[in-house]
């Protein structure tokens, strides 16, 4: 069993069941953001890979705008570039926990969380929330924690990145462009 999380733009785009043939139906970079939904979809993952879609979507309470889970946190950052995190899996006795900073992208694996501001600074810390935020040398204008033994990121001009984990704050630029990258 493993969980599928999906950011759902206003209530008019709920949808009953997930289905591996519809896909998501819309472009997202024409939909504004101000009302989002995160939503939970937890699904049965047999050994052969295949996926039975057979839970229905569950609305979790917050309105995120970018979203990302760890084995054991979520975190997600808001339209006002305000952070949160809470405990995974997800209980209505741990709410959304407020913490200080603003990020306008975030990007966690099992250890780290990271993510840039809307000057393209780059910070990291504990993804159980413990202790500050670290800033990070170099400016990205979306970054990526999860990569195996790498973080990823893309600067204003779309050139690629990457810095050996833990950060030794030595970005490496890779050949290529790309607007976005995930790991």
């Amino acid at each position: 069993m493993r969980s599928v999380f999906a950011v759902f733009l206003g209530v008019s785009m709920m949808f009953a069941l997930w289905t591996p043939l519809q896909g998501f139906p819309l472009d997202l970079e024409e939909i504004p953001m101000e009302n989002t939904t995160l939503v939970e979809m937890v699904i049965d993952e047999t050994e052969s890979s295949n996926l039975t879609y057979s839970h229905l979507w569950e609305q979790i309470p917050g309105k995120l705008k970018h979203v990302c889970i760890s084995k054991n946190f979520i975190w997600g950052v808001n339209v006002h570039d305000d952070i949160y995190m809470r405990p995974y899996p997800i209980s209505t006795s741990s709410p959304w926990r407020y913490i200080s900073g603003k990020l306008s992208q975030v990007d966690c694996n099992d250890y780290e969380v990271w993510g840039v501001n809307s000057g393209d600074n780059i910070y990291s810390r504990r993804v159980d929330g413990s202790g500050g935020w670290v800033h990070i040398s170099g400016l990205l204008k979306h970054v990526t924690a999860s990569g195996n033994g790498w973080i990823w990121g893309t600067n204003s001009n779309d050139d690629i990145y990457r810095m050996i984990k833990p950060s030794n704050n030595q970005w490496i630029c890779v050949n290529g462009k790309l607007m976005q990258i995930d790991g």
